[in-house]
């Protein structure tokens, strides 16, 4: 009988057992979350989002699709934000936060 204690993928009768870690932003955690209903998806600190649950076949391989794509924008958001902060420049959202209330419309 297998362990399901360790993390990573197996094979259970018709079903792909999934539990991971994964540094995704919460947007696609939300997104992974709602597009696969048998997923539960929670912010676990320093190692990103810890990734649990169980996927048919089909819903596997367009999964992993989707956590590599999720993986990359992460990855590249970081580098973005790093990039901006050693050059200084100021979040634009963040300078103009307090007159967004003051709008007429």
């Amino acid at each position: 009988m297998k362990k399901f204690n360790s993390f990573g993928y197996y094979v259970v009768g018709n079903m792909v057992v999934v539990k991971l870690n994964a540094k995704i932003t919460s947007a696609m955690a939300d997104m992974l979350s709602l597009r696969y209903t048998n997923l539960v998806t929670d912010y676990n600190g320093k190692f990103g989002f810890k990734i649990e649950g169980c996927l048919t076949y089909s819903e596997f391989w367009s999964f992993k699709q989707s956590l590599k794509l999720a993986i990359i924008d992460y990855k590249i958001e970081k580098l973005t934000s790093e990039k901006l902060h050693i050059l200084g420049v100021v979040n634009v959202v963040d300078k103009f936060d307090d007159c967004l209330d003051e709008l007429p419309i």
